[in-house]
């Protein structure tokens, strides 16, 4: 697996934790200040923001 990174969000309280598990494939998990994962039903678009282009989530199980 690759590199695991944490970015803030322009939320309060809500970071984007990023785990690269190959070259092609990532895990996104909305955390808290904490790092522990935040379990929502809230609507969630992600934006690349090179293309400006929504990504569609795909949910994977462990």
């Amino acid at each position: 697996a690759g590199e695991t990174r944490v970015f803030d969000t322009s939320r309060d309280n809500i970071r984007v934790k990023v785990e690269e598990l190959n070259e092609d494939v990532a895990r996104v998990i909305l955390v808290d200040e904490n790092g522990s994962p935040i379990n929502t039903a809230e609507e969630i678009k992600f934006i690349n923001q090179a293309t400006k282009n929504e990504i569609s989530p795909v949910e994977v199980k462990d």
